[in-house]
């Protein structure tokens, strides 16, 4: 029975995790029952001669630990007891091929709770009781006879492996099912792209799934196993389901699943820090003070606050940015794999009818993306440059209150004889949402002003000015600080951004008057501007015909910008890739008008600095050879709004 101990808590933590998670209390394994499964995963990449010897020891402490109560824990409160199952500091620092076989062969050890408080030792005897019972009803005692008789035969390496692949088989299928709940062309291809996926992924990666699985409570619901292996998967299938998983269509769990890729990011441990920092040949004590805590963590990058002294000798406050180690890696990972299984998708005929967009350039195009996020010095470049084009301060008017509300980037440099790390001024404030919430009362329309002139300089500067702008502009990259004689917004990490040639700027800018018109001819000319191939398919036409007369007949709701491009990829539109970045920027823009509650889209923004260009936005219609303002009542009332003061014989042509 000792042989079905070693893998018992690795089956019965994998299988029970289905279960609904309750919101007042949450069930881990312990440290022993993790070191265990670690060991088990850790036996699968060892060769067999030094498996078998693995095994053994581990068999060995099993054992001993069966024997009698080696160590007793005493504990003050209930979340002490949980902070000790959990071990945090051991099993949060390392991957699984990193933490030391002794390490874990020296957690197995029966360890008993206990309290001097009898409402905490009442806590404690609850807890293991409950706990206990979860792991009893799993109802998988048949499954652990096998896997004891795969360990009698010396022949688990080979069934271990292919129990994680079947494991991860498993969940994918579970999501699939949920996802096709509403069958739609959305869902199939985010199911077939999972499937894939998962096939594809190296062994090794669902090793590391499955070890990070051990640190979230065995009671978690299936939607949250499913987060952690998407977080635990390479950054470029995070990034590729976030942008297909916008679509109206995919379920609304899914949708906040997706999101929460963005929010939840987990940190490298401080270990590879130290590390990384040193292999830039620098020391811990080069720094006055260096953090261990992240100050904030992406799919590629992490921060932490430090203090130096510069070359005059000055106290500098900054903060340390730099891409996670083997980030590169784990991005041509993903790319070799989405590259090859994007191919099958574009020509599988469940998805052929539906005249998708090829999937396979979307990858094309997202590699490109995170490609260009590599490269520190092409970052430190564009946030320097937008020192120089968002560095604004202008008087804003709220709740009879005036202020002056000071747009700012952080001066930003590279450090390191690799110049791996990039060094940034340390700057003050928390999301504009989390800033200004403690003054919601006293200033309840100050979030909205914010947000409107943010989106106001950004529009300005996209459109009307260089055409260079900050594609990925959500409150994680804002920074927000009120102070009686200014409001500081700071905008932070370039690691994405955007530029728009002149003819792609008038393109967007008519397109979205076009969209405001609901002007089918203008719309149609516009978008396929914008494609890469600047042509779209008969079908494509026919369907954007349809969609601009059911929002004039109102049988569908008028559509945003965003909106119409994500319709427009969704009938496979092969939009530039520049413009995809523009779009995911204002998408972004979006979402911060909505949290503050703005009245105003980035649509209504937009044509009130068209007022402000009225020269160059009549220029720009006048153009558009095939428009006639006579057929258009809305337009003529856009063009007296302009109060154009150019020789109105020009507009003869149009008439």
């Amino acid at each position: 029975m000792n042989n079905v101990r070693l893998l018992q808590s690795f089956i019965v933590f994998l299988l029970v995790t289905d279960c609904r998670a309750s919101a007042e209390t949450q069930y881990y394994l312990n440290p022993s029952e993790k070191a265990i499964v670690a060991l088990a995963l850790k036996s699968i990449q060892t060769p067999l001669t030094e498996q078998a010897e693995l095994i053994q020891k581990v068999l060995n402490n099993i054992k001993k630990s069966e024997e009698k109560v080696q160590t007793r824990i005493k504990v003050s409160s209930y979340k002490e007891l949980i902070e000790a199952q959990k071990k945090a500091d051991l099993f949060d620092s390392y991957s699984s091929s990193q933490i030391e076989t002794d390490k874990l062969l020296g957690q197995i050890k029966n360890v008993q709770f206990y309290s001097d408080s009898p409402t905490v030792q009442k806590k404690i005897d609850q807890y293991f009781q409950k706990r206990t019972e979860i792991l009893r009803n799993s109802s998988l005692y048949i499954s652990l006879l096998g896997f004891d008789i795969a360990l009698r035969s010396r022949s688990s390496k080979q069934d271990l492996k292919e129990f994680t692949t079947d494991y991860i088989e498993q969940k994918v299928n579970l999501m699939i099912q949920k996802l096709n709940q509403n069958e739609n062309p959305q869902t199939l291809i985010i199911s077939k792209l999972l499937k894939a996926y998962y096939a594809h992924l190296p062994q090794s990666q669902k090793i590391e799934i499955i070890y990070q699985l051990l640190k979230i409570p065995i009671n978690s619901n299936s939607m949250d196993v499913f987060l952690v292996m998407i977080q635990n998967s390479g950054p470029q299938i995070q990034k590729l389901i976030q942008i297909m998983g916008r679509s109206s269509n995919i379920p609304v769990e899914f949708q906040d699943l997706f999101q929460k890729l963005e929010s939840q990011v987990k940190p490298i441990p401080w270990r590879e820090v130290q590390s990384l920092i040193e292999s830039e040949g620098l020391k811990i004590s080069d720094f006055i003070y260096l953090q261990h805590e992240a100050l904030g963590v992406g799919t590629m990058a992490q921060t932490h606050r430090a203090q130096m002294i510069d070359d005059q000798g000055i106290r500098q406050n900054l903060v340390i940015r730099f891409l996670k180690p083997g980030i590169a890696e784990l991005l041509k990972m993903d790319y070799d794999i989405l590259k090859i299984i994007a191919q099958d998708i574009d020509v599988d005929p469940d998805l052929k009818k539906y005249s998708l967009p090829s999937l396979a350039d979307l990858v094309e195009d997202l590699n490109l993306s995170v490609v260009e996020e590599l490269n520190l010095e092409r970052t430190i470049h564009d946030q320097n440059r937008s020192q120089k084009i968002y560095t604004h301060i202008e008087l804003i008017s709220f709740n009879k209150q005036k202020n002056y509300l000071q747009f700012n980037v952080p001066k930003t440099s590279s450090l390191g004889k690799n110049k791996k790390l990039m060094v940034q001024e340390l700057v003050f404030g928390q999301k504009p949402s989390k800033e200004l919430a403690q003054y919601k009362e006293l200033y309840p329309d100050l979030y909205k002003v914010v947000a409107e002139k943010t989106a106001e300089l950004w529009l300005s500067e996209t459109f009307f000015k260089s055409g260079f702008f900050h594609a990925d502009l959500h409150q994680g990259n804002l920074m927000l600080h009120l102070t009686d004689p200014v409001i500081k917004l700071h905008i932070l990490d370039f690691g994405m951004t955007g530029k728009l040639n002149q003819k792609q700027r008038d393109s967007a800018i008519l397109l979205g008057l076009g969209i405001k018109l609901n002007h089918a001819e203008l719309i149609l000319k516009h978008l396929t501007q914008l494609t890469k191939s600047q042509s779209i398919s008969a079908d494509f036409k026919d369907k954007l015909l349809k969609q601009v007369r059911q929002i004039k007949t109102k049988e569908i709701p008028t559509q945003s910008l965003s909106s119409w491009i994500t319709w427009a990829l969704d009938q496979g539109a092969d939009l530039n890739y520049e413009f995809l970045k523009l779009n995911r920027g204002l998408t972004a823009i979006e979402v911060l008008l909505t949290d503050a509650k703005s009245p105003l889209s980035f649509v209504d923004i937009l044509q009130t600095l068209t007022l402000k260009n009225k020269i160059y936005i009549s220029d720009l219609i006048l153009k558009e050879k095939d428009l006639k303002l006579k057929d258009l009542p809305e337009m003529i009332s856009v063009l007296k709004q302009m109060k154009i003061e150019k020789p109105l014989v020009v507009c003869k042509k149009l008439f």
